[in-house]
């Protein structure tokens, strides 16, 4: 019997924690469901989980509402999200995506043609964190997530 849906929500899964619990995805054909839900995975773990995603094919739907993911996060789930052939739905909404970030994720969808597989984005951050995400990209300030998902394909 194979694994078709991993629930996590409301596990406190931090960053750290992420890389080997998502290690484990990889090379599961039958998973067809990741909830991760209400975590704490943020950016950095948001791009491991896009590993991850980008190498279950299998998954039909992915949620990773409320893990205090931005821009960079956001980005990486989306370009794994879309590479997914029986895509039905990807979650991303509570986290503190700003609203270049949001154009960003919706841009990457409808390129694909995935627009109908992206989930509500209403409930995402407020109007103070485009500032701050222009000062992180001035500093260059990603903690190298950016060259990480470059090094993936993501």
């Amino acid at each position: 019997m194979e694994l078709e849906e991993l629930g996590l929500a409301l596990n406190e899964i931090i960053p750290k924690g992420a890389a080997a619990l998502f290690a484990a995805l990889a090379g599961k054909p039958k998973l067809l469901k990741l909830n991760v839900r209400e975590n704490e995975l943020e950016d950095k773990g948001a791009v491991i989980v896009a590993k991850a995603v980008a190498s279950v094919p299998s998954l039909m739907v992915i949620d990773v509402c409320g893990n205090q993911i931005k821009r960079v996060g956001a980005v990486a789930i989306a370009k794994a999200a879309v590479s997914l052939s029986n895509l039905e739905l990807c979650a991303l909404d509570e986290n503190e995506i700003s609203e270049n970030g949001l154009d960003l994720v919706r841009s990457i969808f409808e390129s694909a043609g995935k627009s109908a597989a992206l989930g509500s984005l209403e409930e995402n951050m407020d109007e103070d964190s485009d500032y701050e995400e222009e000062e992180e990209e001035e500093e260059g300030d990603d903690d190298g997530l950016s060259a990480e998902m470059a090094k993936t394909g993501i």
